[in-house]
């Protein structure tokens, strides 16, 4: 891997529903990042293969915003600093907290991994009843 010292990457991270069947609610947030879309790819998959979970299994049913402790404490012991965890040593997560999450992930899977969240400028350009 070539040492990349530059965020010459924008990137949508999207967290949540995007599927186009109805309930769609997400989350996007937009980076600039030194690595490309399929090196942050290969980095988390790097972190998974070297934890032996992934943690964002955890979240693809509804109301599912936990995770296991025994994960938990795999992540807190790789670095990982939880936001919102409990006596019992359940972590629980909301949006920001999962971006969070998969950065670390991606640290930990490429320690040359740099980012910067960045807020995106939108312009609404209409077309309300373009879509059906």
């Amino acid at each position: 891997m070539t040492n990349k010292s530059t965020k010459l990457h924008t990137i949508v991270f999207r967290a949540g529903d995007s599927s186009g069947d109805g309930h769609e609610k997400h989350r996007d947030w937009t980076v600039c990042s030194n690595l490309s879309k399929a090196e942050i790819n290969d980095a988390y998959l790097a972190a998974v293969k070297k934890l032996r979970f992934d943690p964002t299994d955890n979240f693809d049913e509804y109301k599912a915003n936990r995770l296991p402790s025994d994960q938990a404490e795999k992540l807190i012991a790789s670095g990982f600093v939880p936001k919102d965890r409990d006596e019992d040593g359940t972590v629980y997560f909301y949006p920001q907290a999962l971006l969070h999450l998969f950065l670390f992930m991606v640290k930990l899977g490429n320690p040359e991994f740099e980012y910067e969240e960045v807020k995106a400028s939108v312009i609404y350009i209409g077309g309300y009843g373009l879509f059906r």
